[in-house]
């Protein structure tokens, strides 16, 4: 029997790392004609849900996603009840209970705040970027400057190969998908009041919207507070198993 939960127990906690790693979605929006919203990706499920807008004056909008198992992803339309409200620019979806941050501009430019280099390691910091380190490369003119490891909506990994082909001070290339970019300087622990190419679009709606909550680095560190506590509660029950069958 105390075999069988060491088994069992081991098969649950692999599941649920796997599971905390294999999320990567993708958020589309498309105004015309119905103002319709498409999540698709890794490790999103395939249960239809509701996710909710908090507006100021106590307003809230209510987005009801429905699985479509044809085409393998969710679409949600904004409500009708809803059209004298403006679509938010920043939309944070739970998923397995962690928030998820998108752009609903698809054609908006990363726009960096932030760059670190720790060893081999180069971090970069800021806003619309994407949960897919697939599409996204780093590049110094024609060479690939390091391997992007781990990416969210405000936050790119990647480890550098040859940490000596980086000179600071000089001028690199973030490339996300096929038409989106944004120049960076490589410097230690470098700050940006703006991007290098000045994005001139604010965050207009985002005043006058709470969407949950707030679009900045907190959130990551909310994200990493609730896998933290889940995994905490995992092991607990692990070892509460434990000792009853011991």
């Amino acid at each position: 029997m105390k075999l069988l939960i060491i088994l069992i127990s081991t098969f649950l906690f692999f599941k649920f790392v796997l599971a905390q790693n294999l999320i990567i979605p993708n958020l589309n929006y498309e105004k015309l004609p119905n103002k319709t919203f498409t999540l698709w990706g890794n490790g999103i499920g395939n249960e239809s849900f509701n996710s909710s807008i908090d507006f100021k004056n106590n307003i809230r909008v209510i987005l009801e996603w429905k699985y479509d198992k044809e085409k393998n992803q969710f679409t949600s339309n904004w409500p009708k009840n809803a059209e004298n409200i403006t679509v938010p620019d920043i939309l944070i979806i739970e998923i397995d209970n962690n928030d998820y941050i998108f752009s609903t501009d698809k054609t908006k430019q990363p726009d960096i705040k932030n760059v670190i280099i720790k060893s081999n390691q180069l971090i970069i910091k800021g806003k619309y970027f994407t949960y897919n380190v697939s599409d996204i490369s780093i590049t110094s003119g024609d060479t690939e400057l390091c391997l992007v490891t781990k990416s969210t909506f405000n936050s790119i990994e990647c480890q550098m190969e040859n940490p000596t082909a980086f000179q600071l001070n000089s001028v690199a290339m973030l490339i996300i998908g096929k038409d989106r970019g944004d120049l960076f300087r490589i410097c230690e622990d470098c700050k940006f009041k703006t991007n290098i190419n000045n994005n001139n679009n604010d965050d207009n709606n985002n005043n006058n919207n709470n969407n949950k909550a707030n679009y900045n680095n907190n959130n990551n560190n909310n994200s990493s507070m609730k896998l933290s506590s889940n995994f905490i509660l995992l092991l607990l029950s692990l070892l509460f198993l434990l000792l009853k069958f011991k």
